[in-house]
């Protein structure tokens, strides 16, 4: 964390750090991103204005986060479905065909 960079700031590129965002995920990462540079901003204000701005700041800060992670979530459960499906694919080719035990 930077000398320039606040607590909540730190916070937030520590839990995105390393992470591959692309689309809506990227768009939710960079919210974050700004909700958390606000809120510190907010939390290190001495006006009655800057702090009360905090708590809405906090929470906003909360659902992206949380939707962030659910969004992250769907996708490594999609990732999974597909390589799931791949090998269920693979596996069937590999089998003998099925034979008819009628009678000739």
């Amino acid at each position: 964390m930077s000398a320039d960079t606040g607590a909540v700031s730190g916070a937030v590129e520590d839990y995105l750090e390393g992470r591959d965002f692309t689309g809506q995920a990227g768009v939710l990462a960079e919210v974050a991103r700004a909700l958390a540079r606000q809120l510190d901003e907010a939390c290190s204000s001495d006006s009655a204005r800057g702090l009360s701005a905090s708590p809405p700041l906090a929470r906003r800060l909360v659902e992206v986060v949380s939707e962030l992670a659910s969004t992250e979530e769907e996708s490594a459960m999609r990732a999974e479905q597909r390589e799931r499906r791949r090998y269920e694919a693979n596996w069937a080719q590999r089998q003998p065909p099925a034979r008819n035990g009628g009678a000739a």
